[in-house]
């Protein structure tokens, strides 16, 4: 059973999604930012730059950036409404999208990016049947909402009519906010972001039956929506002033960890982990492994093992951009391949969408994550400044 523990920890209210023990994943609500990924808002149109194909908007008290198509026909002074995609990273502005849209758990629908409603396969579903299938069935749907409608890896394990309801219910939402949007005013939002908690939990790989599905928090508000949310779940309200509930599953410390170069892993290697300006650079090293097998087939068991951990750092961390892994050099190319299966395996369900690209010559894996919002790190950064 996975179990989501949701607490707050040096001002951060967390969710740890625990298995067997181990925290697998860190979803950390910045209660700090203005505008969430998702928000739906009036922007101000202040300056065009024709030369890189943008425009710099107003969002209030923040600034966003909005990559242009060449069809948009807008001036500054403009008001139109925007979706954020990106929360402001260092000097970056909030990047922002006209393509508004809503995501659900087995699909995301928004407008069109042409003149025809088009259907998208997620391409996590890798069986050709299942993708023909998936297609043949959400595109009357798209056709009939006039939105673009992307299937995500979850309706490959549900019904046609679970899908195609929740294309209708989308489609819906959407054409109301664009019907809010004639009448609001500058800077309103008109959509809301759905809680990251409830979102995590909706999309993780662990919860496709919400039976085996168990939530604790101490925190009062938190519960009331999440019984709300999940009806059939465990959803339990923890209250012990002697043994918090970051410290009974050790979040704090898994918190803190974000700040160490080195992880120990069980077999007595280790990884070292670090952030530069451009990547995020990873080497796996044997350490204190005891070499009781011949040598590749020690290396590949090592770094299979690494694999495994990098990806949940990866999560743990939630690191993003250009990610280079210089595993223990391997002769075989059987081993690489081997290797390269367990870490794509491990990071299917991310929900950031790791890319595994490739070995390079030199056998270093490179792989890329997406940035939605500010690395752990850089939270707890903040917030120790606030303090």
């Amino acid at each position: 059973m996975i179990r989501y523990v949701i607490t707050r920890y040096r001002e951060l209210t967390v969710m740890a999604s625990v298995t067997d023990g181990i925290i697998s994943d860190l979803t950390v609500a910045d209660d700090g930012r203005v505008y969430s990924p998702g928000d739906i808002v009036i922007a101000k149109i202040a300056e065009i730059n024709r030369n890189r194909s943008a425009a710099f908007v107003e969002l209030g008290d923040a600034k966003g950036y909005l990559p242009l198509s060449g069809n948009e026909m807008l001036r500054p002074g403009d008001e139109y409404p925007v979706m954020i995609k990106k929360e402001a990273q260092g000097s970056k502005d909030i990047t922002v999208t006209g393509r508004l849209g809503i995501a659900g758990r087995y699909v995301v629908v928004e407008l069109p990016a042409s003149d025809h409603p088009a259907v998208h396969i997620s391409h996590k579903i890798k069986d050709e049947k299942i993708r023909d299938a998936l297609k043949g069935a959400a595109e009357p749907a798209a056709e009939t909402s006039g939105y673009d409608v992307t299937v995500r890896t979850k309706a490959a394990d549900a019904g046609f009519s679970d899908m195609i309801k929740e294309v209708e219910e989308l489609a819906g939402v959407i054409d109301e906010i664009l019907e809010k949007s004639a009448s609001r005013t500058v800077f309103s939002r008109l959509y809301e972001a759905e809680d990251p908690f409830k979102s995590a939990i909706r999309d993780s790989r662990y919860t496709s039956d919400p039976a085996e599905v168990s939530i604790v928090t101490d925190i009062p508000g938190i519960y009331d929506k999440m019984r709300e949310s999940f009806p059939d779940s465990d959803v339990s309200l923890y209250s012990d002033d002697q043994l918090p509930l970051h410290v009974l599953y050790k979040i704090g410390s898994e918190i803190e960890s974000v700040k160490e170069r080195r992880v120990w892993l069980k077999s007595g290697a280790y990884i070292v982990i670090d952030q530069t300006e451009a990547m995020c650079v990873i080497d796996v090293n044997s350490g204190r492994t005891d070499m009781k097998e011949a040598r590749e087939d020690a290396f590949l068991k090592i770094n299979t093992e690494a694999a495994k951990e990098i990806a949940r750092q990866l999560r743990i961390r939630n690191t993003s951009g250009i990610i280079m892994i210089d595993f223990i050099n391997m002769r075989k190319r059987e081993s690489y391949a081997a290797l390269r299966e367990s870490m794509e395996e491990e990071l299917r369900y991310d929900l950031n969408g790791t890319v595994f690209v490739d070995f390079t010559k030199l056998g270093i894996a490179e792989l890329t994550r997406r940035k939605t919002s500010r690395p752990l790190r850089e939270l707890l950064n903040v917030k120790k400044e606030d303090e």
